[in-house]
Formats: structure tokens, sequence, C-alpha cells
């Protein structure tokens, strides 16, 4: 549940600009 939350926020902070596609992958990878 909360590891579907982060993925969520790291992608609406990639469509906003906020982090790049390096940051998500690593958020993503680190939630894993």
């Amino acid at each position: 549940m909360i590891e579907q939350l982060k993925e969520q926020n790291a992608a609406a902070a990639l469509k906003l600009g906020l982090i790049d596609w390096f940051q998500y992958f690593e958020i993503v990878r680190g939630v894993k």
C-alpha cells in the first residue's frame, strides 16, 4: 500500500518536473 503510494508520488513529481527520470527510477527501485 505504502509502496504503491510512493510510486504514485514519484510519477506525479516526474510529471510536474520536480524530479527527472533517473530520480524516478531510483525511487521506484528503492521501493521494491
